[in-house]
């Protein structure tokens, strides 16, 4: 189930009520197994010991999981309680048409009109992007040649690629009223996430996405710098008994856990975004981008 928007009296906006649970904190306040601030109490997650959504996680997932955290964020920190999936609403609307479970994702478009709101007053809006690299045309012969429906097919075998989009305010434009702004975007990989970096095949259509989605983000915000990359500050592995390390959609609930839990681990500074191993983007000018076949 999707978090519920609904608008504040002060222009924020706010999701309806859940239940949630705190867990006993670890050593370092912070545990897989014992999670610290945030528990799902999905079956999912008890079953694969995991306290965060994955990258075959259900949509409704890590939208739920949004949504309990979004009931933690710091004064001046804005986090996005929906999970992305898509740039635009065009390619939504296709998957859509094939299942109505993709109702639980949102767009890029969707993430920048919040961010216009929340800048007005906070300093910096963060928002979980879970896209896919895998049309539908691709799923459907998979699943024909599994055996499995459309959907299915979809949960178990398109990997969503986690990333963590962090837009915040730097300072205002010389002659002008208007603010500057810098885009961070923590994309897990190598060298500090080697088993969390999207494999080789598909890491042109990442790219393509990231692209797609800063020119999206551009229309709207003058960008001062954009970064990519990163790591957060505590990484906790996966639990042995998963049998895998964490993937990227974990790494990212866990940069964002980390962030709300402390929010002066924003990586606010261009010496902290170095330390964090983020790299500036050189790319003033970028492709036109063109969206994949359904």
């Amino acid at each position: 189930m999707a978090p519920v928007l609904r608008p504040r009296r002060n222009g924020r906006w706010r999701t309806a009520p859940y239940a949630f649970g705190i867990g006993a904190a670890g050593a370092n306040g912070r545990s897989r197994t014992a999670p610290y601030a945030f528990d799902i109490g999905a079956a999912e997650a008890n079953e694969n010991n995991n306290i965060y959504p994955h990258n075959q996680s259900h949509p409704g997932t890590a939208a739920d999981w949004l949504a309990l955290v979004y009931r933690f964020q710091p004064k001046t920190i804005s986090l996005f309680p929906e999970p992305v999936g898509f740039v635009d609403h065009i390619l939504h609307r296709v998957w859509l048409s094939v299942s109505p479970e993709f109702h639980n994702y949102t767009t890029v478009t969707n993430f920048v009109k919040y961010a216009k709101v929340e800048l007005a007053n906070e300093k910096a809006v963060l928002g979980l992007m879970t896209p896919w690299f895998f049309n539908i045309k691709q799923t459907r012969k998979r699943a024909e040649e599994t055996g499995e429906e459309f959907y299915e097919c979809w949960q178990r075998r398109c990997f969503r690629a986690g990333h963590v989009f962090l837009l915040s305010r730097t300072r205002k434009k010389p002659g002008s009223r208007k603010f500057l702004h810098r885009l961070v975007i923590f994309k897990p990989g190598y060298p500090t996430y080697p088993t969390a970096s999207e494999p080789l095949e598909r890491r042109a259509e990442q790219t393509r996405w990231i692209d797609h989605a800063i020119s999206t983000i551009k229309q709207t915000f003058e960008l001062e710098s954009t970064w990519l990359g990163g790591s957060a500050v505590h990484h906790i592995p996966a639990n042995p008994a998963r049998g895998m390390a964490a993937d990227s959609v974990e790494v990212s609930a866990e940069f964002i856990e980390e962030i709300m839990i402390q929010p002066e681990l924003f990586p606010d500074e261009v010496c902290q975004l170095l330390d964090r191993r983020f790299q500036l983007m050189d790319r003033p000018k970028l492709k036109m981008y063109t969206p994949p076949s359904p």
